[in-house]
């Protein structure tokens, strides 16, 4: 028979456990090389994440103390109203005094206050002049007021601000007073001069972190690609050269559709259902046909894991001849490159095949090639990244 197979009845079983240590191989070295490229793919996932929480925080305070600097003219307003309020207060109070003294003199008596008083009293326009201007005189006085307390308490609010120590509330996204509250600086200290100079810092705080982060991302992502160039080196291209030669190898005694059903095609040689491959196919078909075949091939599963982990021992010396077999034929094969020509040597001996059998037998020879059909999906990364 090509390839240096015999298909006769003795080693139909060898040669198929063969099959199915070789897929066990190209199963393992898939699982491999998915699995470091998925380390360093959470890796690259986590410093993003962390990179775009700190870059989020960073945005934060700028714009914080951005909007102080756009504060500023509030604060102005503020000092201006206290200085209008403070002079309106200083008048109205001037007013009223002299209104108080207006209206007393008469009430003390004496010749001023007698002409004051007959003066008042005979001249209406005089007397609703003053009577408005004690009004207005009270009036300022409680204006001039409330806009002291309504000034300094904006102004209060504003130092407040932007003198506390402050810090990222994640529950509310913003930008938060310590707590216990404290100030950074003193509250005389909080100007607009001062609230710029808190943004300037924190512009520049941005600028650092965004080249920090952009530098920790381009590590990671120079570390993803290593990883993925490693990956494909030494295991996804390793793989698809062993299942290429799996294929070489046995074409000529099962079809490459039929080793996803390879534990029901052992199952049913083992135990004397069938002689040949061919016979087995028919079985299998039959199975089809009667809906049973989804319960007949995890039955089969099942037996041939329970042999593989609990007879071992005894199976090897009848399938080492196939896995002998198969380990000469894969090493006879030429390869692309020198670096995976000796990795061909590494995953192809006869004691990586037993091995991988044996670590793979709790897995049925449908899961062994779906990880096999991965290969394709992994290798793209390569054109995707431009390896």
């Amino acid at each position: 028979m090509a390839n240096g197979l015999v298909p006769v009845k003795q080693d139909l079983t060898a040669n198929m456990y063969a099959l199915r240590a070789g897929l066990s191989v190209v199963s393992a070295e898939v699982l491999k090389g998915k699995s470091l490229m998925e380390q360093k793919k959470e890796a690259l996932d986590k410093v993003k994440a962390e990179a775009d929480d700190n870059l989020h925080v960073a945005k934060k305070f700028a714009e914080y103390w951005e909007g102080g600097v756009s504060d500023k003219t509030k604060y102005y307003l503020s000092k201006c109203m206290l200085i209008l309020s403070s002079i309106l207060l200083i008048l109205s109070l001037g007013l009223f005094v002299y209104m108080l003294f207006f209206w007393l003199i008469p009430k003390l008596g004496g010749d001023y206050g007698d002409i004051l008083y007959g003066w008042l009293l005979n001249h209406n326009a005089m007397r609703v002049v003053s009577i408005s201007m004690t009004i207005a005189s009270i009036l300022g006085i409680g204006l001039s007021i409330f806009l002291q307390v309504w000034f300094n308490s904006s102004l209060k609010y504003y130092k407040e601000d932007y003198g506390l120590a402050l810090e990222y509330n994640p529950k509310y996204d913003c930008i938060w007073k310590k707590s216990p509250c404290k100030h950074d600086v003193p509250s005389f200290m909080v100007t607009p001069k001062y609230v710029h100079k808190k943004y300037n810092e924190a512009m520049a705080a941005l600028a650092t972190t965004e080249n920090e982060c952009n530098a920790e991302i381009a590590a990671a992502e120079s570390e993803y690609e290593q990883a993925i160039a490693f990956a494909l080196q030494n295991h996804i291209l390793p793989a698809k050269a062993m299942y290429s030669s799996l294929a070489n190898v046995f074409s000529y005694l099962v079809d490459e559709r039929d080793w996803a059903n390879l534990d029901y095609l052992i199952y049913a040689i083992e135990t004397g259902r069938a002689d040949t491959i061919k016979e087995a196919l028919q079985l299998l078909d039959r199975e089809k046909q009667t809906d049973r075949i989804v319960a007949a091939i995890q039955a089969a599963s099942r037996e041939i894991v329970q042999l593989l982990v609990s007879g071992f021992t005894a199976l090897s010396n009848q399938i080492s001849s196939g896995i002998a077999m198969l380990s000469q034929q894969i090493q006879a094969n030429s390869y692309q490159t020198a670096q995976l020509s000796a990795r061909m040597s590494q995953i192809a001996n006869a004691q990586t095949l037993n091995n991988a059998l044996l670590e793979k037998a709790n897995e049925s020879s449908e899961q062994l090639v779906t990880d096999a059909h991965r290969i394709v999906e992994l290798e793209n990364m390569r054109y995707n990244r431009g390896y």
